[in-house]
């Protein structure tokens, strides 16, 4: 049966439209589904696939032909498993003629349909084997967009970009500029995803705005601007614009970088070849991109730890020069110079955008597929650690640690001690030691076992013992 497509309905929100949703056989009658929703999820055409909604309440509308006293109820149901398990959501008479649905949270909503007819037959009988009819995920949360300014050669200008966001839209993610005092905007080619940087020839020396403009697939929309000034710029420095001993690539870090995730910043050091006269202070020179050196300060009592704060993330090229007690010293680093150390401060935690799971079927039975998205501009070859508790509030009990960033773990459970039902949790730890995580948004259920029963005898049961059982 062809999907029919189903009229406007009256709703609060203003310019709405429908949806083709699903045909569904109930007993015998045919029932013919569209969902209403905001513009968010405009579509005229039918749904194949999954909708993305950026309102968390909306309702869905069905029709009837003819037969529909046929029946005696309607029901709608909902999985937030991706389809492993199901409960029924709400009820209604076929008189009614939709359903209001309101997601106590974001995340992907699986829809189905079973009808009851006037015997009290239900179709689909059960609720196991039910395939999702409709895929709706809830994205009520606006991207996250960080623009920042980076190093850039003469006559360049620089930007990197962090965009926190689980449903970015490719087709919407524009970068552009214009020069000070002009109207229009002009726009820039990148690679779009949630992290990434670029560099170019604005054709002018003075002041550049630059604005990153992003859209989610739920038309969430998230934008940050800047202003640069090519080569010039004074901020936090996270690549290696002139420094030709790194790589000239944006996104570059020099080999041998520390990690730290304060900006509160200890150096340990040991000085050596100390003459008779001792030494009488000790200065700490910084840099963020070998060109310009600036002494941080000079400590006379030059004991171990040594201790700096800097103003703001980004990554920093560090120096000791140390004066004897007549006051003699090694030169100061001068432009070109490398540093003793870079340190990079890094106060950004990884994000795992969503945790999945899915409990092994037949031959591969026994197993949990666990499948992940974290990302990080710093983390490492193993920032994967795995835990699963039968509660949100733990205790939570490791799976695995030092996994790979690879986004999928093949858990081969142990024969005992698994709960039947389990939540799990990825936690990605970065090199700075920042810590995200994410839990699953549902229980993994492995206890898939089918009960049966065998009727061993039959006869008379006496007046008195067991209740009988109601009919």
């Amino acid at each position: 049966m062809a999907p029919v497509r189903h009229a406007n309905a009256a709703r609060k929100h203003l310019d709405e439209r429908s949806l083709w949703f699903w045909s569904v056989m109930g007993v015998g009658v045919p029932l013919v589904f569209s969902v209403v929703l905001a513009t968010a999820i405009a579509q005229e055409q039918p749904v194949t696939g999954t909708v993305y909604a950026r309102q968390a309440e909306f309702r869905i509308p069905f029709t009837l032909d003819g037969r529909a006293g046929r029946l005696q109820e309607v029901q709608l149901l909902l999985s937030e498993d991706q389809g492993q398990s199901w409960r029924l959501y709400t009820r209604t008479s076929p008189d009614r003629g939709g359903f209001d649905f309101r997601a106590t949270r974001d995340g992907l909503h699986s829809f189905a349909v079973r009808t009851i007819d006037a015997l009290g037959r239900a179709s689909p009988p059960g609720l196991q084997g039910i395939r999702p009819e409709l895929k709706i995920v809830i994205d009520t949360r606006p991207p996250s967009v960080a623009l920042r300014p980076r190093n850039a050669r003469e006559g360049m200008v620089a930007v990197e970009w962090d965009v926190r966001e689980e449903n970015l839209d490719p087709a919407n993610f524009n970068l552009e500029y214009r020069l000070q005092g002009a109207r229009d905007w002009i726009p820039l080619i990148v690679e779009p995803g949630p992290n990434g940087s670029h560099a170019w020839n604005p054709g002018t020396a003075g002041p550049v705005e630059v604005r990153l403009h992003v859209r989610d697939l739920a038309r969430n929309e998230g934008e940050d601007r800047i202003t640069v000034t090519p080569g010039a710029q004074d901020f936090r420095a996270s690549s290696t614009g002139g420094d030709p001993e790194w790589r000239q690539d944006a996104g570059a870090t020099a080999p041998g970088t520390r990690y730290v995730n304060s900006k509160r910043i200890s150096f340990n050091f040991e000085i050596k070849d100390t003459g008779p006269s001792g030494v009488s202070a000790i200065e700490l020179w910084q840099t963020t991109d070998r060109r310009n050196w600036t002494l941080y300060g000079k400590e006379p009592r030059p004991q171990p730890p040594l201790i700096c704060e800097v103003a703001r993330e980004g990554i920093y090229g560090f120096t000791m020069v140390v004066r004897s007690g007549v006051g003699l010293a090694t030169p100061p680093p001068q432009a070109g110079d490398s540093p003793q150390v870079w340190v990079e401060v890094d106060l950004t935690p990884p994000i795992v955008h969503w945790v999945r799971t899915e409990v092994g079927r037949g031959p591969e039975s026994g197993k949990l597929f666990i499948t992940w998205k974290a990302t990080d501009k710093n983390l490492g070859a193993t920032p994967i650690t795995l835990f699963y508790s039968e509660t949100p509030e733990g205790p939570w009990k490791e799976i695995d640690k030092n996994v790979e960033n690879g986004g999928r773990y093949v858990w081969q459970m142990p024969a005992a001690g698994i709960p039947y039902k389990f939540l799990v949790k990825v936690d990605a730890t970065d090199k700075a030691g920042n810590s995200g995580a994410s839990v699953t948004a549902s229980y993994a259920i492995v206890d898939l076992a089918l009960p049966k029963s065998t009727i061993l005898g039959v006869e008379p049961a006496s007046k008195a013992g067991a209740n009988p059982l109601n009919p």
